[in-house]
Order: C-alpha cells, then structure tokens, then sequence
C-alpha cells in the first residue's frame, strides 16, 4: 500500500479506471443495499446545486476586475482544498438502517479479500504462463511471473479501454489508428535490431579479424569466426579435425584408432565421432553415455547433465552396433524402458540419474 498503490495513482489511466471501479463498485452496492442516498447523495439534487454554483460563479467572475495573479491562486486554493471537508449533507435514512450499514461494511470486507486474491493470483498465474513458452520447466522466481504479468495485464486493459474510445469514431479510424501504431512499432523495432544486434555484431567481428584471430590462430589455419561458429553442421571435415587433433597436442595414434571404426573418406559425421571419443573415454557402454550428456548437456556444473532423449537414443543404438555381443533386440527393450520411465516430466529430457548409477567405494 505505501510505495505500489501511489506508484499507480501517479498513473493517469490507472487512476481513472480506479475511480470508475470504486464508483461501479459504489453504485451496486447502493442499490443492492438501498443506500444509494446514504453514499452518493441524491444525484438530482446535487447536479441542480452544483450547475447553480458554476453559474454564480461564472457570473461573479465576469462582474469582477483582473487581478494579477489571480488565475494561479485559484488553482492552488483548488489543490489545496480538494480532498477537505464539504460539510454535512443530507440524505435519506431507509429502514433497518444500522443493519444496511453493517452489510455494507460486510460487502466492502468481500470485494477487498476478492480484489486482493485477484491481484495476487492473476499476474502471476498469467507471468508463469507466459515465461513457460520460453523458459520450459526451469524454475523462475515469482517476482518476475508477477512483474511479467501484471505488466501483460495492464497493457491489455490499456488496449481494451483505448478500442472502447475508438470505437464510436467507427471502424475506417480504428484501422487506420492500428495501421499507423503498427507502422511504427515496426519502425521502432527495425532500430532496435539495428542498433542492439547488427552494430554490436559487426564491432565485434571487426575485433575479432584484427586483433583476436592474428593473435589466437596458427598461420597454417584458417580462422572461424563468430556467425560461422552458430550455424550447426551435421558433419566435420577430417582435414580439419586432424588440424585440431594436432594443435591440441594429442596422440595421433589415438585417432587413427577412432576413424578405423567409423571408415570415412573426406568427412564424419560430428556426433557419431563425439560418440566414438567418449566411448574410449567410459569402459563401458553407460560409462560412454555419462560423458556424453556431461559434454552436451546445457546444465550448470554438477546439475543433472540433462540431454535430448533423442540424441541419446541415436548415439546409444550407434555404439550398442559396434559392440557384437549386444542384439538389436536388448538395445530397443532398454530405451523402451528409458523412454517410459521419463514420459511423465513431458520435456523429452534425460539424465545421469535416469541410467547411471555410480559405484561405491568402500
């Protein structure tokens, strides 16, 4: 109440569709109660004194020298006098009166538990709603939910109430209002582009081809820069890979051993020779596949090492045909086995925990 509430009255559409609630809110539970004198007055009877009041003032305005200053004192004693006291004034008592108060109050304790379980809930059941799309089934932090859907929330009252002023000005308005505001959003979103993706890009590809690749890459290698590095190719040419092999400092004995399993002339498959260095890495089969969700896996380090269940299925039944002594038919039973036992997180994930048990030492 003491920093988000005045937060939005300092809003002016919020404020408005706060006094239009509070007077909706006012107007039933007057007529539900009979109350409507007691809470409004009689509204006849007030437009009449209040006209009558403009006009005499209006007349006492005209009739009246200019003094200076005059215009700016009235507004600061509007300000000032604008949430005082008006006096008593009279109003119609219906039978049963204390009861109609106390139910009144009783209504008044109801919208406030009700609004106030719709304030909490709805933001954040409609934040967590909209983060799932891109966030999956990693835990977000609930201010962020709230923040994310009391913002949506806002943005679509705010849509709703400016179509409502549109609509008596008829539809050729409305779209051409839609046409103008969608022209330029998409201006506004061009620039962005522009100037939070293209230029930061370019300034840092034109780093690293001065100073970065000059320092970092051999002259017998060509440098592969960063646009090149995101796009994902399902193959990997040999020449390159003993290029890499080599400046890694590792036994090319080794290699030789790996490529004599998967023969190839100029290219291999990456995932098919990742396959074959953990399984000379891990004795065993499992002890394969744990290195490999341990490379792949997106987790942080010491999380579960989750996978794509698809990836483990393709390197699994890739390695299980190398191995002679294992059947077609064990190999398809296991991730039939695998498979149903993650269907019930409906994300399509695996990890260590799910195959791989770690020996004890005692």
């Amino acid at each position: 109440l003491q920093v988000i509430l005045p937060a939005l009255l300092e809003q002016g559409h919020t404020r408005q569709w706060l006094k239009g609630l509070v007077r909706a809110w006012t107007v039933a539970a007057g007529h539900s109660l009979d109350l409507h004198s007691y809470l409004l007055g009689d509204q006849e009877e007030s437009e009449n004194s209040v006209n009558q009041q403009v006009n005499n003032n209006q007349h006492a305005r005209n009739n009246a020298l200019p003094v200076a200053g005059e215009g700016l004192h009235a507004a600061h004693q509007a300000i000032l006098q604008q949430g005082g006291p008006v006096g008593f004034q009279p109003y119609r008592r219906p039978l049963n009166f204390p009861l109609r108060i106390f139910l009144l109050i009783v209504f008044m304790c109801v919208t406030l538990l009700t609004a106030s379980l719709v304030c909490l809930t709805l933001p954040v059941f409609a934040g967590r709603w909209l983060m799932s799309f891109w966030t999956g089934t990693a835990k977000i932090h609930e201010l962020y939910t709230a923040a994310c859907g009391l913002y949506v929330c806002w943005l679509t009252i705010r849509a709703v109430t400016v179509l409502v002023a549109w609509t008596p000005q008829g539809r050729r308005v409305i779209f051409q209002k839609v046409k103008e505001w969608s022209l330029m959003i998409m201006k506004t979103l061009v620039v962005a582009v522009l100037l939070a993706g293209v230029v930061p890009l370019l300034l840092g590809l034109l780093f690293e081809l001065v100073i970065v690749a000059p320092l970092r890459v051999p002259l017998d290698q060509t440098p592969l820069f960063y646009p090149w590095q995101c796009g994902h190719e399902e193959h990997v040419l040999l020449a390159d890979l003993r290029r890499k092999w080599q400046s890694l400092c590792l036994p090319v004995g080794q290699l030789r051993a790996l490529l004599r399993l998967e023969p190839c002339e100029e290219k291999i498959e990456w995932t098919k020779f990742l396959a074959l260095g953990c399984s000379a890495l891990g004795g065993s089969l499992n002890s394969a596949m744990k290195h490999l969700c341990q490379i792949l896996t997106a987790d942080p380090e010491g999380g579960p090492a989750r996978i794509p269940f698809t990836t483990f299925c393709y390197v699994y039944r890739y390695l299980a045909s190398l191995d002679t002594d294992m059947a077609h038919v064990d190999t398809e039973s296991y991730l039939t086995t695998l498979k149903e036992s993650i269907e019930s997180r409906k994300n399509g994930m695996i990890g260590l925990s799910d195959f791989f048990v770690a020996k004890r030492k005692i």
